[in-house]
């Protein structure tokens, strides 16, 4: 079911959206998102049928790997109401929107690259500092899309 919201979401946006969305970019991120979900699920049933497995590492090596393939793919993404860092600031400015997802990019793959090694290897501190990560990953580029905001338009 998500797949399918992601992939057929532009169906029902106004003409104005459809074509800012872009049909590859969004299967892009309906195709990842799924088979994040087919692996969580895969490691779920694992989980659930081998005596004594753990799923901690594998979650989070999974986490970080899809952090990092969202980070590729935003810096390509033009401005929309479903994909992306989707702040009032980012919708209002075609310039901010750019460097937002740019910026946006850079803190998803490092945020990866921080939360999968240090929570598949650090114990439960490396658990946190990954928690940690990814929660920066998302807060770092809305707050970078703000202060560009009030750069950019010192008024508004």
């Amino acid at each position: 079911m998500l797949w399918a919201f992601v992939r057929f979401i532009a169906k029902i946006l106004p003409a104005s959206d459809k074509r800012r969305l872009g049909d590859g970019n969004l299967a892009l991120v309906a195709s990842l998102t799924a088979v994040f979900m087919a692996a969580v699920h895969l490691m779920i049933l694992w989980v659930a049928t081998t005596p004594g497995a753990v799923i901690t590492k594998p979650i989070f090596l999974l986490l970080g790997a899809f952090f990092i393939a969202l980070g590729l793919i935003m810096p390509r993404l033009k401005r929309n109401p479903v994909v992306g860092i989707r702040t009032a600031w980012t919708l209002r400015s075609g310039e901010n929107w750019a460097r937002t997802q740019r910026i946006g990019g850079y803190s998803m793959v490092v945020g990866g690259i921080v939360a999968g090694l240090s929570g598949a290897f650090g114990g439960p501190t490396g658990g946190v500092v990954a928690i940690v990560s990814m929660l920066a990953a998302g807060i770092v580029p809305a707050i970078y899309s703000l202060l560009l905001a009030r750069r950019l338009d010192p008024k508004g």
